[in-house]
């Protein structure tokens, strides 16, 4: 599943932010697909919202984070490293 939240330009640089995540995994996955058992993120960007980290909790069974510069682990062969 993947959408497009924010067309960066010069007028409108920079990443989206923990509402805007938020409306568009309610809208465009948890209305159309089964929650998602896992989520894996870095702490990093708007995954530093505690508000965003509480609601996915109640969204999803496992919340997984990793750090930031360790985005190997979010790779199928992770299993086998563990």
């Amino acid at each position: 599943m993947a959408t497009i939240c924010k067309e960066q330009t010069d007028q409108h640089p920079g990443s989206i932010d923990a509402a805007m995540f938020k409306e568009h995994f309610s809208k465009h996955w948890l209305k159309i697909l089964p929650k998602p058992a896992t989520i894996r993120y870095d702490s990093e960007g708007f995954f530093r919202s505690l508000d965003l980290i509480e609601w996915l909790e109640a969204q999803v069974n496992k919340l997984e984070p990793i750090t930031g510069e360790g985005a190997w682990q979010m790779g199928k062969h992770s299993k086998h490293l563990e």
